[in-house]
């Protein structure tokens, strides 16, 4: 039987809706993890698609947000799962399908409300605080958050939401990116957007906050260091679900997957439309790079690097300065069609064949050190000789192509966090359910060798989101120490009746160190982050 057909005959498991895991189930380690590993290894995805009346949401992206804990003590691991109890979901809950659209599933009336309220909510679109993508610390509080304005901070000991923020009352933005990034110096980083008055990305910065544990104390010190407005004139502007950071700059690309003011207030008149009826793909109009200072906010060059061919993408890998110009590493998507392979539906039936639809490593080089006046044009202007990355003047801007590092098939890119923003050589990615090369794989790239490693188990597993965690007793001075840590990463069977599990794996040779396996079965997810003891 081909990879192809189990799949599609044995795909009802992964994307059925899971169930709840209040009483830890404990399951001894098969092998031995350094000692110095002990914390919380948490998780959040799409959980519950069916409600009891025998609706269904349309997208796996809809799924009302499941948290998964693998407390790792000693040679012990303790597995807990439960339904986060969102706004979102507990209306839907209630009303038995949506009350909020999500990426794919409009929004039905909500008879808990007012007959005012439902007709405010026709007038204006509501936004899902549905927290089922992300995971991450500002400081040393740990937050939960979906792609909207809403975001919570997330009480680890029991996995329950505590209180729901904001960004339009916190920053006075109307959205933020789920992927905040903290620098060497303690400062966390986002990137938002705000559509009134007019349409325009912003950059919020939080100043170390190590010394304090309550949220409001850590966000009220956050503050938008700049704004870039929207290059198009049509109301319309760039989806945003990540960005990079460096030594001394913010990197941003404004892509051509765009959300459509005009379509949300069309929406008031058409109704029953959701999140994906409101973006466009418009590929003509290419990628824009800008390199923003972090202290000053200002946009570092004058000249306008564009990508030579349109791309999609939604995880930024890292990036880096070298020779006065900077390295961007990005999962590259050649459309954003991959979102429509993710249709619930097509899903359980066993989703797509091939990989062309799929991401692959890529790396630019965007050359901030160019005076556009003394260019020659056609020139390569990349000086990183690692790179095969190509820059070049074209009238009045400068035209990048990508160094590509991988084949198709790899997402959830992860890095050792101790060189977000430094030069390094390796990062990690997840096959997920590629057919070909890193298919049921959890893959090490090597970016100077372009060489893949991989660790697998056997085809009848789906990989999840490694995560790299460092070794505490290492400063990561020395770039040769990059490597050295544990990867640790949820894997879930497509076969009923046979036991999931996370598997930690050596990075430096991708070898198995041990394994926790789980009568329960442990949800796909999406992100997530190791908490230390």
């Amino acid at each position: 039987m081909s990879l192809s057909m189990m799949q599609r005959r044995t795909s009802q498991k992964f994307y059925r809706t899971t169930e709840e895991l209040t009483k830890p189930e404990e399951s001894q380690l098969q092998g031995t993890i350094p000692n110095w590993l002990s914390g919380a290894f948490l998780r959040t995805g799409p959980g519950y698609f069916d409600f009891p009346d025998g609706f269904t949401v349309n997208h796996w992206l809809d799924g009302y947000a499941v948290i998964s804990k693998f407390h790792v003590s000693g040679q012990s691991v303790k597995f807990e799962k439960k339904f986060f109890q969102s706004e979102a979901f507990k209306r839907a809950k209630k009303a038995n399908k949506p009350c909020v659209c999500e990426y794919g599933t409009r929004a039905y009336s909500d008879p808990s409300r007012s007959w005012m309220s439902r007709l405010y909510n026709t007038i204006i679109p509501e936004f899902t605080d549905n927290a089922n993508i992300s995971i991450y610390n500002v400081g040393q509080n740990v937050f939960v958050s979906g792609e909207t304005c809403y975001f919570y901070d997330l009480n680890v000991s029991n996995m329950t939401a505590g209180h729901k923020w904001d960004t339009n009352r916190v920053f006075g933005i109307h959205c933020a990116s789920p992927h905040p990034l903290t620098d060497r110096n303690g400062y966390t980083y986002n990137i938002g957007s705000s559509y009134a008055p007019t349409l325009k990305y912003c950059f919020v910065k939080i100043p170390p906050t190590d010394h304090t544990k309550d949220p409001k104390e850590v966000l009220k010190k956050g503050k938008v260091l700049c704004t870039i407005p929207s290059r198009w004139n049509r109301n319309i502007m760039s989806y945003n679900h990540s960005f990079g950071l460096t030594e001394n700059y913010i990197v941003f690309i404004e892509q051509p997957y765009v959300v459509s003011l005009n379509k949300i207030l069309s929406s008031v008149l058409t109704k029953g439309q959701s999140f994906k009826d409101w973006v466009e793909w418009n590929p003509e109009c290419k990628n824009r790079f800008y390199i923003i200072d972090k202290s000053s906010g200002k946009v570092v060059s004058n000249a306008e690097f564009m990508s030579e061919e349109a791309f999609f993408f939604v995880h930024m890998i890292n990036c880096y300065e070298d020779n006065g110009q900077v390295v961007v590493t990005l999962s590259r998507y050649d459309s954003p069609e991959v979102l429509e392979t993710q249709d619930l539906s097509i899903l359980r039936q066993g989703g797509t064949d091939g990989d062309e639809t799929r991401a692959c490593g890529t790396q630019y080089v965007v050359p901030i050190d160019v005076n556009m006046s003394n260019v020659l044009e056609g020139a390569n202007l990349v000086k990183v000789p690692s790179s095969n990355a190509t820059a070049y003047k074209q009238g009045s801007q400068i035209i990048l192509t990508p160094d590509v590092l991988t084949e198709k098939g790899l997402e959830f890119p992860a890095i050792n966090k101790k060189f977000l923003g430094r030069k390094h050589r390796y990062y990690y990615a997840s096959g997920l359910t590629s057919l070909a090369e890193y298919r049921n794989a959890v893959v090490k790239i090597d970016m100077v060798e372009k060489r893949a490693i991989c660790w697998r188990d056997n085809a009848n597993q789906v990989v999840g989101e490694p995560v790299f965690v460092p070794n505490p007793d290492l400063d990561y001075e020395d770039a040769g120490s990059e490597d050295d840590g544990v990867l640790i990463c949820p894997v879930t069977d497509y076969r009923e009746g046979v036991s999931d599990l996370i598997v930690f794996i050596d990075p430096k040779t991708m070898k198995e160190l041990a394994r926790a396996e789980f009568k329960t079965q442990i949800p796909p997810s999406i992100h997530g982050i190791f908490v230390p003891s």
